[in-house]
């Protein structure tokens, strides 16, 4: 195990049965250990705040600072830096886009193998050269087809830590939107370019460097350590499926005792200090598809609506009506994170209702703080309170002189937290019903008949429906232990608090193996760019900062095991 200072403040003390957690001012509970139950340590939460709770204690506590590990210094040399940068551009030099269509990687005998897949082959390849202890010291699991899961035995019998991320991209797109090729790993002194340079690579090459140099100091752990690499986070979620399969069979339920994925909010300053945001929750996922059919023809005498021209009405009240409204409670992550920047951000900076709200609005009713908020947030902070809408595929016609007999368009959402699935369903149908109604549409949702009409028939088919996550407890001392591991990366002032993920993740297939799923890449927010889009590129000094993160993290879960 890799030393510490002797002269160091330390948060967290190993070997002891109990502990307590300090958290809203008030202990939340004491635990004793058994030899199936990880020892937990006395992590102990700063009281060096401003704003209370009822209980006099504070409302976002954090835990006490500790300096970072001797051993990570290691990542602040230029030698480190140089070879970091080579290994982050060579990996995204291996185009390993992941397609919507993709066959299965493991084809039953007699049918034919998608070759698309034959880049994984290469990119593993390149992963085994780079990084030789991490695949040779560690036993190597493939599954799913191209899902990598490496796990390192650890000396005690405590839950393992699984740290993970995909290898799969998505498309490019038009290459004439890229200022540089996609697939070069082009460096400009400050960024690396190219897709999956921030999505999702930076997490891959990140936490199978950290192992790498755990392993050149012949590092031991105490605590079971796996990384987990899937091959189609972007498109079908074969490789999460098979993790789930592999490693729930293998340590039973509730057997892993932390998961860190992609995701998150990163690290911003919006409101003063150093914000960390890890996601303790995931929206919720539905695509509907509408199809509307009605008969065809010669487009010389055509009726008063094609079917597109239905859709088209169809479409854009699904678009406009103004069905979901931002919803907020207690429980909420989001919740929590407003009691973080009461209590700490700039007073400047923080709108100064925020706190009377907090500390004396009406906590069953919170829908007014929910539309304050997303009054005052950027685009992207606004959807974490509401469901959304967006249309992303549509079809129809077949000749420009032909009536369209068949057009469709697919709505995809994500749903807030507090949404159900089959409310959310249930809204859309009772929007769009009158309107088919008054168009003359028979409309049909899922095989059952709402409305008879003569016109054409409307069909509503949900072919993806997902509820939203479980939310991980940010009052458990694994969140505790979290927020060391930041504060020792990015500084004692930093400030963690939860967020939740407006998108949707391998981890929504995880949620029987750990009740503590943190969805967090640790990257500032400024140092990620072009997501999904032209130019996507990160910032190399940030992609430092996480390396030097998930090596915090690794040692202080495995210090307490």
């Amino acid at each position: 195990m890799a030393s510490r200072g002797h002269n160091r403040t330390r948060g967290i003390v190993s070997g002891i049965a109990l502990f307590t957690l300090l958290s809203l001012g008030a202990v939340l509970t004491t635990l004793t250990t058994t030899t199936n139950l990880i020892s937990l340590p006395n992590v102990l939460l700063s009281t060096t705040t401003t704003k209370h709770n009822k209980h006099g204690g504070s409302i976002c506590p954090q835990p006490d600072y500790s300096r970072p590990f001797n051993s990570s210094g290691y990542f602040d040399t230029p030698q480190f830096w140089d070879l970091q940068k080579g290994r982050l551009s060579e990996a995204i030099r291996h185009n390993t886009v992941s397609y919507d269509d993709l066959g299965d990687p493991l084809p039953a005998k007699g049918e034919k193998r998608d070759e698309r897949w034959d880049v994984f082959d290469t990119f593993q390849t390149f992963l085994r050269e780079t990084y030789p202890l991490s695949f040779s010291k560690t036993k190597v699991e493939k599954v799913g087809g191209y899902t990598l899961i490496l796990t390192l035995e650890g000396t005690t019998d405590a839950k393992p830590l699984l740290l993970t991320g995909h290898q799969d991209t998505v498309g490019v797109g038009s290459l004439a939107d890229w200022d540089h090729p996609p697939f070069d790993g082009y460096f400009d002194g400050e960024f690396i370019w190219g897709r999956g340079s921030s999505d999702c690579k930076t997490n891959v090459i990140g936490l199978l460097s950290v192992l790498e140099h755990l392993l050149e100091n012949e590092y031991t752990p105490r605590r079971t350590l796996i990384l987990g690499f899937t091959q189609d986070e972007e498109s079908g979620g074969r490789g999460s499926t098979a993790i789930n399969a592999t490693l729930g069979e293998r340590y039973g339920k509730n057997g892993i005792e932390l998961i860190l994925d992609e995701g998150g909010a990163g690290l911003n300053d919006e409101w003063g200090p150093l914000l960390a945001l890890p996601g303790l929750a995931e929206k919720g996922i539905a695509n509907l598809q509408f199809t509307v059919t009605s008969p065809g023809g010669h487009s010389s005498v055509p009726p008063k609506h094609t079917s597109i021209g239905f859709l088209a009405h169809i479409l854009s009240l699904v678009e406009d009506a103004d069905i979901f409204q931002p919803a907020l409670t207690t429980s909420h992550p989001y919740y929590h994170y407003l009691e973080c920047v009461s209590e700490h951000g700039d007073p400047s900076l923080v709108p100064k209702w925020l706190d009377s709200e907090l500390s004396n609005g009406n906590k069953k009713d919170l829908s007014g703080l929910a539309r304050k908020v997303q009054e005052i947030v950027g685009t992207t902070e606004k959807w974490l309170l509401t469901t959304t809408r967006a249309v992303t595929r549509i079809g129809g016609g077949i000749k420009n002189n032909v009536l369209p007999d068949e057009a469709h368009f697919l709505v995809n959402s994500r749903l807030e937290v507090t949404t159900t699935p089959q409310e959310y369903v249930q809204t859309i149908v009772d929007t769009v019903l009158p309107l088919a109604s008054k168009l003359d549409l028979t409309v049909k949702v899922s095989n059952q008949t709402l409305h008879t009409g003569s016109s054409g028939i409307l069909t509503i088919e949900p072919t993806m429906l997902h509820p939203a996550a479980p939310i991980t407890s940010w009052k458990s001392p694994q969140w505790a232990i979290l927020g060391q591991a930041i504060r020792a990366t990015w500084g004692p002032e930093t400030i963690t608090a939860p967020s939740l993920a407006t998108g949707n993740t391998d981890t929504a297939r995880y949620w029987d193996l750990t009740e503590n799923i943190v969805r967090w890449t640790p990257l500032r927010v400024e140092a990620r760019v072009g997501i999904h889009g032209a130019n996507e590129r990160i910032q190399l000094k940030s992609h430092l900062e996480a390396v030097k993160f998930y090596h915090e993290l690794i040692l202080r879960f495995d210090e307490i095991a």
